[in-house]
């Protein structure tokens, strides 16, 4: 596999610091707005692999962990304690309400903690899971993501339990 252009402009900002996107885009020959977004990217993650912008959280600490991680444990105890305090499970808009007020809780974290407590059957979730399908729209064109609830250590009536947290 060749070069990537990123590389190419990473290479290029190490000769000339001060390069800007329009000198890149006559010496690459692609479009200016591609070339002014490439030396913004490669100014912000100036190696390859590197975590640019917010990071894997949205800035709350760095990139997502992998689903073996103990951290996830800590990381998404907050959570489960959330839906646990209800027995009739939360909505999204409920979800989305908490996450606000708790230092930390980025979109990304709730989204990523929510799918851990569901692949361990600490977690599930019940409605619609696809609420951007067409077939899963109301009348009126609007997404039902407020449809689905999310339930916290309360297993569905066929499942096994899975035992506490």
């Amino acid at each position: 596999m060749g070069e990537s252009l990123t590389d190419r402009v990473r290479a290029m900002l190490a000769e000339n610091p001060k390069i800007r996107g329009g000198e890149v885009a006559r010496l690459l020959d692609i479009p200016n707005a591609n070339a002014h977004a490439l030396v913004n990217y490669a100014r912000r993650v100036p190696t390859p692999g590197g975590h640019g912008g917010k990071g894997g959280f949205g800035g709350q600490g760095g990139p997502v962990p992998p689903s073996g991680d103990p951290r996830w444990a800590a990381l998404s105890a907050p959570v489960l304690a959330f839906l646990r305090a209800s027995q009739t499970g939360r909505s999204h808009v409920e979800l989305k309400v908490w996450r606000r007020g708790v230092k930390g809780m980025g979109p990304t974290r709730l989204s990523n903690a929510l799918a851990w407590l569901e692949g361990r059957g600490l977690a599930r979730s019940e409605g619609e899971r696809n609420p951007r399908r067409a077939s899963s729209r109301a009348g009126d064109n609007a997404p039902r993501a407020h449809l689905v609830r999310w339930f916290g250590g309360a297993p569905a009536p066929a499942e096994r339990d899975f035992g506490d947290y």
